[in-house]
């Protein structure tokens, strides 16, 4: 262990039991973070964006638009809307 690891632990024994937990919180808050952050990191470098929508990843795939001869929208195909809205 080095010197450094010895000063900080022993300055924790010093701590009252308040205090420790909160140095505890700290370092559990600290993990979580680094933790988010590389997985964040091996998605972006994996392609994979864990915010991208349905409709960016059905574009990326090419399914937008995949079907021939049908309206782009079904707002566009009046029989679809019929009786929608009143």
């Amino acid at each position: 262990m080095s010197p450094q690891l010895k000063d900080i632990f022993t300055k924790i024994d010093s701590l009252n039991k308040e205090e420790q937990l909160e140095v505890l919180h700290y370092l559990e808050q600290r993990v979580q973070e680094e933790d988010k952050v590389e997985k964040r990191q091996s998605l972006n470098e994996s392609g994979d964006d864990p915010e991208q929508s349905a409709y960016d990843l059905a574009l990326k795939l090419g399914v937008i638009g995949a079907a021939k001869n049908l309206p782009p929208d079904l707002s566009s195909n009046k029989e679809y809307l019929s009786g929608f809205g009143g």
